[in-house]
């Protein structure tokens, strides 16, 4: 881990890594890095951050679609999860795709153990609002991981799902972001999407 040294992009642009800037996946993978961990180790590495990775499910997408999901055995991903953090102290964790109630109940339990900043996005709805998750996976995701997220950042499909309702206007979205919040996330950031040609985010804290 390069800690404090400056690393050049193709582009040029120098990103310093700053010491103990240690950040956490815990995602599917997208080979075409859009999305998923490879986005995410993207995001990290342009802000600073060292990025580090479970692999918790794997895909075959590109830009038109997903054509195949592959969830890994929950074993493997708490494995790789210890393997991880047994060596390299992450200082802020951030969840994706879990990909079934067993891995979102088993991931719970292991981040109850860390204590850091925990970021859940999850992925149960695709921004087209098509279903990626069956019942027990919001029922897992209600009751076990997001008391435990610091941040939770649902698009619009997925807080209709969590709260088993559908919203039709902007202050029905906010009304929906403090309910979400009271689950036990500090900090809600409900991406609302686009009403009257303007994207909203709503954010309950």
């Amino acid at each position: 881990m390069n800690s404090g040294e400056a690393q050049r992009t193709e582009s040029g642009t120098e990103i310093t890594i700053a010491t103990n800037a240690v950040a956490l996946t815990i995602a599917g993978s997208d080979p075409s890095g859009g999305a998923g961990l490879q986005a995410d180790l993207k995001t990290f590495q342009q802000l600073g951050c060292y990025g580090m990775s479970v692999v918790t499910l794997l895909t075959v997408q590109n830009t038109e679609g997903v054509e195949r999901v592959e969830v890994m055995p929950v074993e493997l991903a708490a494995q790789q999860l210890a393997a991880v953090v047994g060596d390299i102290a992450p200082r802020a964790i951030k969840t994706g795709a879990l990909g079934s109630a067993d891995m979102i109940s088993n991931m719970a339990a292991q981040l109850g153990d860390i204590s850091v900043p925990l970021v859940v996005d999850p992925v149960l709805v695709s921004k087209h609002g098509d279903s990626l998750a069956d019942d027990a996976c919001i029922e897992a995701y209600r009751d076990e991981l997001i008391p435990r997220a610091t941040v939770f950042t649902p698009n619009r499909f997925e807080a209709e799902a969590i709260l088993d309702r559908k919203c039709v206007s902007l202050q029905e979205y906010a009304n929906a972001a403090a309910e979400l919040q009271a689950l036990g996330p500090e900090v809600v950031v409900l991406k609302a999407g686009e009403f009257e040609g303007e994207r909203h985010h709503m954010v309950a804290f």
